[in-house]
């Protein structure tokens, strides 16, 4: 049922606003002897942990099961009696308003190319550099979790990006599998004829056409204006530089020849 066009990495990351065992926590020692001339041992210590993991509702039943084998091995391990609560927004927005307004979750994910920069620059992203997984990350991973010298984050997956089409509709009208704008146009071009909508439009989440712009952007600027990110940092590009370059060409495509109501419909649709 799909056909990959273009790959991008995209990372996840898991980010730590807090020490685990920092802020939430309380712990109780009564060393005095008991009616045995023995002391009590100690109590073990409680922490709380608040999660926000954001778009990643699809993987509720894993980090459950990860967090209770944690849990245990804490407890086994250092004597901590760890329970969460665990959020799974699907609006990116949610977690800055709460970052905002001082009320952070210990651990939340957000995604390294679009929001690493601004919660580095925010003072939101500790050093996690010396921590063991650093030194086990594959270079290529490596560098889009690193800011300013520094890992950011846990990264937690990478993929690559690729489109789905109706195989008994492409079967009925003869169609190809395009791999090309070119291909692409012409496919549509037969779809319209035969009067079935060629794209289905979802984008009640905003992450929706970001994700189609951010890779139409990486498809040209990487390619072909390799330079353009550090100009634009210096304030010398322009995305005029990449619609010469046909950035938003599969962008007018999709979005001129799509179903109507798109900020109706969402990932669940």
């Amino acid at each position: 049922m799909k056909k990959q066009m273009t790959v991008w990495l995209g990372i996840l990351l898991l980010a730590v606003t807090v020490s685990a065992c920092g802020g939430n926590n309380s712990s109780s020692q009564n060393n005095s002897p008991d009616a045995s001339g023995t002391a009590d041992v100690e109590q073990p210590q409680k922490v709380e942990l608040n999660l926000m993991l954001t778009g990643l509702g699809r993987f509720k039943e894993q980090f459950d099961q990860y967090l209770k084998q944690f849990a245990v091995k804490e407890k086994a391990e250092k004597g901590i009696d760890v329970t969460y609560n665990m959020e799974m927004p699907s609006d990116a927005n949610l977690l800055k308003t709460r970052l905002a307004s001082g009320d952070a979750p210990d651990i939340y994910s957000l995604h390294a190319a679009f929001d690493g920069p601004v919660f580095e620059k925010g003072g939101y992203l500790p050093d996690l550099s010396n921590e063991p997984f650093a030194g086990k990350l594959i270079e290529s991973i490596r560098n889009v979790v690193t800011i300013n010298g520094k890992v950011i984050g846990v990264p937690m997956e990478s993929f690559s990006w690729s489109y789905l089409y109706n195989k008994e509709i492409f079967e009925k009208y003869g169609l190809k599998v395009p791999t090309t704008l070119s291909e692409m146009k012409q496919v549509v071009e037969t779809l319209k004829s035969n009067n079935v909508t060629p794209f289905m439009l979802a984008y009640k989440e905003e992450s929706f056409p970001g994700w189609l712009t951010q890779l139409s952007f990486e498809s040209v600027a990487a390619k072909q204006v390799p330079d353009w990110w550090d100009r634009m940092n210096k304030g010398e590009a322009s995305f005029s530089e990449l619609k010469d370059k046909g950035m938003f060409d599969i962008i007018d495509l999709v979005n001129a020849n799509g179903t109507k109501r798109p900020l109706e419909t969402g990932a669940d649709d």
